[in-house]
């Protein structure tokens, strides 16, 4: 048995050598090498091992190896930060709670976004559709307050069932245009996901992104940075 498999990986090896003409010989070693690990784990298998370790991977080490030139561990894969896994899981839920009608469709029963108002003219709208703040470079949901304000939105639409909202995505004056698009609608895709989870239907609630296009402070400092980058409300009454 183990001839065969030793037979095997021989033969696997002349094929990488005669199918990589134009890869480096770095490149052809370092693919020789994953082979020969998995080749070996595979007979370990065989020959009665336990092959229960690759069902469920429980940690970092899971992925480890020890390196064959220089004895060091080395890592098949690369860890995410915790906030980029929380982007990663509010845009699978954007994807996921995308509504059945979009506005302004023909013959639909969302208007488009020019027929929502601003909700700050009516003095009990301007007191449950508040701004929701970020911190700088964040599409999270932070303090007490920020929780507070999507709260009280997502109470006040299950009591009115017939409002439809917009929420819109900005940030502060600094960065790139095409990168604050991108964080805007993340911004607003957070507030959205989380009003879903509150209770509200996916399909009144609905998102854009300004970027940088209107702030609310013109100023450049820490206190207008902070008040631009915002997540504002929009709603529309039938």
């Amino acid at each position: 048995m183990r001839n065969k498999w030793h037979h095997i990986l021989l033969t696997v090896l002349v094929t990488l050598s005669l199918s990589s003409c134009c890869r480096s010989h770095c490149d052809m070693w370092e693919d020789c090498k994953t082979a020969g690990r998995y080749f070996s784990k595979g007979f370990g298998v065989m020959a009665g091992g336990d092959c229960c370790q690759s069902c469920e991977v429980c940690c970092k080490e899971d992925f480890c190896y020890i390196d064959d030139d220089w004895g060091d561990p080395c890592y098949d894969f690369e860890p995410l930060e915790e906030e980029d896994e929380d982007i990663a899981y509010q845009m699978a839920l954007a994807a996921y709670n995308q509504p059945t009608e979009l506005p302004g469709e023909p013959g639909g029963n969302v208007p488009g976004l020019e027929h929502f108002e601003d909700p700050s003219v009516d003095p009990v709208l301007a007191h449950v559709f508040q701004n929701v703040n970020f911190a700088y470079d964040s599409s999270l949901i932070k303090g007490t307050q920020n929780v507070e304000r999507v709260r009280l939105v997502a109470e006040y639409m299950q009591k009115n069932p017939g409002l439809y909202l917009f929420v819109e995505g900005h940030c502060d004056l600094r960065g790139a245009e095409a990168y604050n698009l991108a964080l805007g609608a993340r911004r607003a895709n957070t507030v959205r996901n989380m009003l879903i989870a509150e209770g509200v239907s996916k399909d009144r609630v609905f998102t854009i992104s300004h970027g940088k296009e209107h702030p609310i402070v013109l100023e450049s400092h820490d206190e207008a940075h902070g008040q631009n980058r915002r997540a504002e409300f929009k709603v529309y009454r039938p």
